[in-house]
């Protein structure tokens, strides 16, 4: 199976606090704030020709209208 980043962003500041639930800080999350994320990917499978697309920034349907996702797609 083959992972291919298409988009890769670094997380501010701000994000690890707000994307966590009971809020934190939480220090696992601390460590890793500074490692860009994937945020937009594609997925092949060479065993069986199965292949997929995935993208974080779709759950709501305001963040398509928003500068920095015409920006960057």
């Amino acid at each position: 199976m083959k992972f291919t980043p298409i988009l890769v962003a670094k997380p501010s500041d701000e994000v690890p606090a707000v994307r966590t639930f009971p809020k934190g800080p939480y220090p696992h999350i601390q460590a890793e704030a500074v490692r860009p994320e994937a945020m937009m990917w594609g997925r092949w499978s060479g065993s069986d020709g199965g292949r997929g697309f995935g993208f974080t920034g779709g759950h709501f349907h305001d963040n398509w209208g928003t500068t920095i996702f015409a920006r960057r797609c």
